[in-house]
């Protein structure tokens, strides 16, 4: 990393329309405010490519030196960042002057380090606070605190006011927070149905997706199904041994209609057109 100092070197800028300020991001600068108790707002532009070196080194919290080409300097800290939705790149930055007489707030790193009991018996540590306010003096903001979780076990967590704060540093939060945790990963229970030592499914147990349970009636058309009581037969189908009505040698059903196209019986008494010929015919001779 390139080694640079903690002065942030602006310019004025003329305040103007909203194209004034496109043209500035498009000219290679960023816009900038500066402002704080008992200071007027200052109109600013500096060069984003040492701003963001700076940044890399010393963080938001550090108290920035801040030069403006012919005006007087101040002693600042990186209040707020506008960046770009797309690129992300930064496209304004507001300055917060300070009073190094007077208390500020402001939010600082939380780093932990160490290695703690629990991940020997398969423990994972978790992280839960990354940034936290603090108050003191400007000269005596921190770059960052740093937790130790070297005494974490399974199930245990560490707290906010357990921190170890450096001196004239206190914290802005009304009630302690989880710094964090030493838990068990939950492991993912995949249910299987029970069977038998013969690998036949346990009585009363769920049948697997897509399983016929026990009892249940078998699909129609199903290769050797037997017909439910009362079903009628498929047209076509093949019946089942010894029970297929009208079989070949079977007596045919007493009172049944006969199939359509059979010839009718001759209605009883019905004298017979041929007979009557005949009979003439023989008197005559």
């Amino acid at each position: 990393m390139v080694d640079v100092n903690s002065t942030i070197e602006c310019q004025p800028r003329v305040v103007g329309k909203k194209g004034v300020t496109h043209k500035l991001r498009k000219s290679g600068q960023i816009p900038a405010v500066a402002y704080g108790p008992g200071q007027e707002p200052r109109s600013l532009m500096l060069e984003p490519y040492r701003f963001g070196l700076q940044r890399a080194q010393y963080g938001l919290s550090h108290i920035y030196d801040v030069a403006v080409e012919g005006q007087g300097g101040f002693k600042a800290i990186i209040k707020n960042l506008q960046r770009d939705p797309i690129t992300q790149d930064v496209i304004h930055v507001d300055l917060y002057c300070v009073d190094m007489s007077k208390p500020i707030r402001v939010e600082v790193t939380v780093e932990i380090t160490g290695k703690a009991v629990g991940t020997v018996d398969g423990g994972i540590v978790t992280q839960v606070l990354r940034r936290i306010e603090v108050q003191c003096l400007p000269d005596k903001v921190p770059a960052k605190l740093t937790v130790d979780v070297s005494s974490l076990a399974i199930g245990q967590s560490i707290h906010t006011d357990k921190m170890q704060l450096p001196p004239g540093v206190a914290l802005t939060l009304r009630r302690p927070e989880v710094v964090a945790t030493c838990m068990v990963p939950e492991e993912e229970v995949v249910a299987t149905p029970a069977t038998t030592a013969e690998g036949l499914p346990v009585e009363g147990a769920v049948p697997a997706e897509g399983a016929p349970a026990e009892g249940a009636a078998a699909a129609p058309g199903a290769e050797g199904a037997a017909a439910a009581p009362g079903a009628k037969a498929a047209p076509g189908a093949k019946g089942a041994p010894g029970t297929a009505p009208g079989a070949k040698g079977a007596p045919a059903a007493a009172g049944a209609k006969g199939a359509p196209g059979a010839a009718a019986p001759a209605a009883k008494g019905a004298p017979a057109a041929d007979a009557k010929k005949g009979e003439k015919k023989g008197g005559k001779k």
